[in-house]
């Protein structure tokens, strides 16, 4: 009789229910994260999308200066038509070259080239910026060696 009264009394080691709380813990916060995750990221995501397509995001595949003359292949990334509105030439943070007012339209995923007349020095390193009319931009260096 005292041998069953005792196994009735024996109960988890401290160690071992640390563990097993451990283990419950974990395996709880594994699903809650699965499960929470998907909404947060759908969330992030679709906002992304939206700032993209409000804004148009651009890029400036290439530029090459010759005979005084600059050359800019400004690429849409986006899946809408954007405007390009200006293009500015700096050299040390100062604006050598300015055009306003260019209103050139790039259809989603096209190509154009903008051609201007500018006197560039040879050993320099210029940034060249272009905006659209959402305000974004693209800046892209250019290296004139001697």
């Amino acid at each position: 009789m005292k041998l069953h009264l005792r196994l009735l009394n024996l109960g988890v080691s401290p160690i071992v229910a640390v563990l097993l709380l451990i283990v419950i813990t974990s395996f709880l916060s594994i699903i809650l994260y699965f499960y929470v995750l998907p909404m947060i990221y759908g969330v992030s995501y679709s906002v992304r999308e939206l700032v993209i397509v409000e804004r148009g995001d651009i890029m400036i595949d290439d530029i090459w200066y010759k005979n005084g003359e600059i050359h800019v292949y400004v690429r849409n990334l986006g899946s809408k038509s954007v405007t390009i509105t200006s293009l500015y030439i700096e050299y040390n943070g100062e604006i050598i070259k300015s055009v306003v007012g260019i209103n050139e339209k790039i259809e989603s995923y096209d190509v154009i080239e903008l051609s201007y007349p500018v006197n560039l020095e040879s050993g320099k390193s210029y940034l060249v910026i272009v905006y659209t009319e959402r305000g974004s931009s693209a800046e892209r260096r250019l290296v004139l060696w001697g």
